[in-house]
């Protein structure tokens, strides 16, 4: 969550939140194709069940 907050909602740049947040910006990538990945399963599951 601390990542999704950096980028967004501190209107943060990649670089700058990898450094703030430890992590290389190929991690943080990782993180967001992850996250997209998540979102897409749960709009998914919802058109299953809608």
């Amino acid at each position: 969550m601390e990542h999704i907050e950096e980028l967004f909602l501190e209107k943060s740049t990649w670089n700058k939140t990898a450094f703030k947040c430890q992590i290389s910006e190929r991690t943080l990538s990782k993180y967001k194709n992850k996250g997209i990945d998540e979102i897409r399963k749960m709009f998914d599951l919802g058109r299953a069940f809608g």
